[in-house]
């Protein structure tokens, strides 16, 4: 139990959550815009993945999982 008291402690981070949301297009396609770059809901950078979201698990600049859904 000494051992436990004296080991030093973390200040963690709750894990951040966001979502790809479309920031630009170049076309339609029946009548939707085709998104080629797409944006972090948490840090706002973007990256570029023609017409469908990126396929990343998570965001590469801020590391944010992508698993929540567009409010």
């Amino acid at each position: 139990q000494e051992k436990i008291d004296k080991a030093p402690t973390i200040d963690a981070v709750p894990g951040v959550h966001a979502y790809w949301y479309g920031s630009e297009f170049d076309g339609y396609a029946d009548g939707n815009p085709v998104y080629d770059t797409w944006g972090c809901s948490h840090c706002h950078e973007e990256v570029s993945a023609e017409g469908f979201p990126p396929d990343y698990n998570y965001c590469p600049y801020c590391g944010a999982k992508m698993d929540s859904k567009e409010e």
